[in-house]
């Protein structure tokens, strides 16, 4: 008898848990979304000081969720992100505007696929 009220138990729990998970990344990669798109912005204008700073920001907020992703997610699947956010700080600083335009957006695709590919759907699953 335990085992029977234990296994709704133990399903509610993992179920919470997912949604946790899923709630927790589409937040964190929306940010970090948003702030790509400002430092695009900011660089596009010719800001390039703000759009380190903002870059700066990224990088720390990548820094936080980082280790938490890796608990989730697949390393091969942000490594990617990770490899192009280290970079996007250097070419602010170095004013390179295609470049930093072009790595904000491989950021950008990344961080979607990411969030895209934790939510149950049935071409994640198959």
């Amino acid at each position: 008898m335990k085992r029977v009220i234990m296994v709704p138990i133990l399903l509610a729990v993992i179920i919470f848990l997912c949604i946790l998970c899923i709630n927790d990344t589409d937040t964190k990669t929306q940010a970090l979304v948003q702030l790509l798109e400002n430092t695009k912005t900011s660089a596009q204008n010719g800001d390039f000081e703000q759009a380190k700073n903002i870059a700066d920001e990224i990088q720390v907020k990548w820094d936080e969720t980082e280790d938490i992703f890796a608990l989730y997610i697949r390393h091969n699947d942000y490594e990617v992100t990770a490899q192009s956010i280290a970079t996007i700080t250097a070419y602010a600083e170095n004013e390179e505007l295609p470049e930093l335009i072009a790595e904000c957006n491989v950021a950008i695709t990344t961080l979607e696929h990411l969030n895209e590919s934790q939510k149950p759907k049935i071409k994640n699953i198959l």
